[in-house]
């Protein structure tokens, strides 16, 4: 009962307009599927903007929230659902209408799964594919995310092997950020070469040794499903040809009814009314970043226990934000660092908005401490902010070293901006809030360290703007 259709070519702005009209037409109710729950969210909460009764569905909500929702669409109580992966194959709907995919599952296998749910007890159903951009950038990280590196393996292991360590203390020890050491310690321990004590990991003593054909043979799997996902979303042939290809179906035969074999395409086809995308971005460009500061110092630095600092962060954008996909990529290739005036607009806006929440005004601007080509790009933001907020520009902080290392561990990364991040001498700062900028910040962890430096300085509290967290 499946008809598959792939709608390609879309911004991301147009995807969300593109999903908020064909609601109107689309049978009965749906799932309509992301690949991270900040989308999921932010889908959500436009497409409820737009009139729609459709509720976010994410691993990070509640059980007891995410049983009412399935109860609310299984009763049609909500025409869709917008879901990541967590809406999984326990779900069932016999009766769901369409299936949508706002970016594409790096697996056909996944897809089908997902699509699967759609007209099991009726004689049609829609299922459409609106692909992304960005989608190649999150299969590729999902791809290696949990293959384990030898050299990283043999660091953890040595470090281990001396005495048993905590997550925290293993990353202070080796600098190899928790993350991947989390992922790291599950396979160890699968394999038997570390356990779990307490709190602890210990080495039993049995040797680790990197499995070539194993981790290689999961790679090219995955990049083999990549490339069926790839040609499905570029409409290369024949749909449901490439996902039974994918099952392994030994006689994949034309479909005659799918986008490609047909030539149709559903409403709205590629023709998105303009002014709904408008809609959309004026939305989406008006959905603030809150954004947690640190809460701890990590262990091994010159500060210790609990931060103690006063600050507030927001963030224009975060990630492949679909509000300012265009401008974020106009400012990543810019040679000179120069930020786009929309961009530049956009931060203004953040302020007016934010400023009802904040105790006291800022009483000046700092650009926050970066390498010299990064400080281009602060230094605009802070004189911009400075000239249209009519507050004095204090361009006192200096770096002073080479640029952190990437995918430092928080403990080595805070001592290296503790090395690196200086005020000049004879530094006059006033005593209420500051508002430093940054273009872009990934772990906070500057922000921070300048904030609890400008704090020992005589500063009350901290504002930070960020143009674009990146993730």
């Amino acid at each position: 009962s499946l008809t598959l259709s792939v709608i390609s070519g879309l911004s991301a702005t147009e995807r969300f307009a593109w999903v908020a009209a064909a609601l109107a037409t689309l049978p009965g109710s749906g799932i309509i599927y992301t690949l991270t729950v900040q989308e999921a969210e932010r889908l959500a909460n436009f497409l409820q903007s737009c009139g729609y009764n459709v509720p976010a569905y994410t691993g990070q909500m509640e059980t007891a929230d995410r049983l009412l929702i399935e109860q609310q669409l299984r009763s049609n109580q909500l025409k869709a659902v917008v879901a990541t992966s967590a809406l999984g194959m326990g779900y069932d709907k016999p009766d769901l209408g369409f299936c949508l995919h706002v970016g594409s599952p790096s697996t056909p296998v996944a897809y089908y799964q997902q699509i699967g749910r759609a007209g099991r007890a009726l004689e049609h159903a829609e299922a459409i594919l609106l692909p992304a951009s960005s989608d190649e950038r999150i299969w590729e990280y999902f791809a290696t995310a949990n293959v384990p590196n030898q050299d990283i393996a043999d660091r953890t292991l040595d470090a281990l092997s001396r005495q048993p360590l905590s997550v925290i203390d293993l990353e202070a020890s080796t600098s190899i950020r928790r993350g991947r050491l989390e992922a790291l310690l599950r396979i160890l321990a699968v394999d038997d070469a570390v356990r779990k004590d307490g709190s602890k990991w210990v080495a039993t003593g049995k040797p680790w040794i990197y499995d070539n054909r194993k981790w290689d043979a999961l790679i090219n799997a995955r990049q083999q499903e990549a490339t069926i996902m790839r040609n499905y979303a570029h409409g290369r042939g024949c749909l449901m040809a490439w996902l039974q290809q994918a099952l392994s179906d030994p006689n994949p035969a034309p479909c005659g009814k799918c986008s490609v074999c047909s030539g149709r395409l559903p409403e709205p086809g590629l023709q998105v009314d303009p002014q709904l995308v408008q809609q959309a971005q004026q939305f989406l460009r008006g959905v603030d970043v809150p954004v947690e500061p640190r809460l701890q110092w990590p262990k091994g630095c010159s500060r210790r226990g609990k931060i103690q600092t006063d600050l507030s962060i927001r963030s224009v954008a975060f990630a492949d934000d679909p509000g300012w996909t265009e401008e974020l990529a106009r400012f990543e290739r810019s040679q000179d660092r120069s930020i786009p005036q929309e961009l530049l607009d956009g931060a203004v806006q953040l302020l007016k908005r934010w400023k009802a929440t904040w105790h006291q005004r800022p009483v000046a601007v700092i650009p926050a401490p970066a390498p010299a080509h990064d400080m281009v790009a602060n230094r605009q933001l802070a004189q911009h902010i400075a000239t249209v907020g009519k507050l004095p520009l204090l361009d006192c902080l200096t770096w002073n070293g080479p640029a952190c290392p990437e995918n430092l561990p928080s403990a080595p990364h805070v001592q290296h901006l503790e090395r690196c991040i200086r005020l000049q001498p004879a530094t006059q700062l006033p005593a209420g809030p500051i508002l430093l900028c940054a273009a872009t910040a990934r772990t906070m962890w500057t922000l921070n360290v300048t904030a609890a430096l400008l704090a020992e300085s005589g500063t009350a509290g901290a504002l930070a703007l960020v143009l674009h967290r990146q993730p």
